[in-house]
């Protein structure tokens, strides 16, 4: 199933025209390869165009004098929130990962 879900984003990302969703849909790919949690992706009510929805009322709400940044971890944390992937799920925490106990040492 992680495979449809990459899968999906990675159409959304092909159809798309803006430059800034093609990123966030390349984050949303690096955060579902890097957790093995692709939470809701594959709902028909998600999207990347409603994801970038969501970063932009992020930012419209935190503006100050005219401008807005969204940093890679604030960015992060707005696409697990909309699409329901686990907070917290590290590569090595994520479920149905082999762990080489060497990597630990």
């Amino acid at each position: 199933m992680i495979d449809k879900a990459i899968e999906k984003i990675r159409r959304e990302i092909e159809e798309e025209t803006e430059e800034a969703t093609k990123m966030l849909g390349q984050q949303t790919i690096d955060i579902i390869e890097a957790t093995g949690d692709y939470g809701q992706v594959l709902q028909a009510d998600k999207s990347l165009e409603g994801c970038q929805k969501a970063m932009d009322d992020y930012a419209s709400k935190h503006r100050g004098k005219g401008r807005t940044v969204i940093g890679p971890q604030q960015a992060e944390e707005i696409i697990k929130n909309y699409y329901g992937i686990q907070k917290g799920l590290t590569p090595a925490a994520a479920p149905g990962r082999v762990i080489d106990l060497l990597d630990l040492m």
